[in-house]
């Protein structure tokens, strides 16, 4: 754990010392409006899944840096704590029924300089998940980053106009991989509000590998030798 825990705080540093926000990144982004297109977007490759059913990170752990975060893992009872694995000290259950539906609550706000990174184990195509902006009342929405080779780049802002209301599915496929996405109020100037979200079922995955033109025309020739050989061997009709 504490190697784990480690290496988030030594790619927290590098984002700090990067100024927080890098260079534009030319990646071609698409989003999404669900899993079902998230995982046709991949080219139908398997996605991995993170419902916090229990208390592993799931491919993918979730940390927060600045002051006054409000975090907590909604209907958590009964299942291994949290805290440590998200790197939050205020983790703890609250509402929700033994058994029922869980989802990760957070506060992040621009103006209060609060952040949450979801640092994935290996890079990305494409990422998802279930919004819910209604905690507490809307606030001023998120901005969506997602960390590059070569920097941050502003992904967009997940907001009550683009979900459709203040619950909704939203993502977004890449043809550059990204190994974490950053969550930042979309508030700017002093004042902005702080926004209290949750998020479940964050869905990540790989574009399918698409074959190699060699390949293609291997198989090309294999279906046509095939097609003459059941001709060769086909009895002659009688007259």
């Amino acid at each position: 754990m504490k190697t784990w825990q480690g290496s988030l705080r030594r790619f927290a540093v590098a984002l700090g010392a990067a100024g927080c926000i890098g260079p534009a990144v030319a990646a071609e982004v698409d989003w999404v409006y669900s899993q079902a297109e998230l995982q046709m977007a991949l080219g139908g490759a398997a996605l991995q899944v993170e419902s916090f059913t229990d208390g592993l990170p799931d491919g993918v752990a979730l940390s927060t840096f600045g002051p006054s975060h409000v975090v907590a893992v909604s209907g958590s009872e009964g299942i291994p704590s949290f805290a440590g694995l998200y790197e939050a000290a205020g983790v703890q259950a609250v509402g929700g029924a033994a058994g029922g539906s869980r989802q990760f609550l957070d506060t992040v706000s621009s103006s209060g300089q609060q952040q949450t990174v979801w640092f994935f184990h290996q890079a990305r195509h494409g990422v998802g998940a279930y919004w819910d902006l209604a905690p507490w009342g809307l606030g001023e929405g998120l901005a969506l980053y997602a960390v590059f080779d070569h920097g941050e780049s502003l992904i967009g802002e997940i907001s009550a106009a683009r979900l459709g209301g203040s619950r909704g599915y939203l993502g977004f496929t890449s043809d550059q991989t990204f190994s974490a996405v950053i969550l930042r109020g979309a508030g700017l100037g002093v004042g902005a509000n702080a926004e209290t979200y949750a998020v479940d079922n964050i869905a990540f995955g790989n574009q399918a590998p698409v074959p190699e033109p060699e390949t293609i025309l291997l198989w090309a020739a294999g279906l046509t030798g095939l097609a003459l050989a059941r001709r060769r061997n086909r009895p002659a009709s009688n007259a």
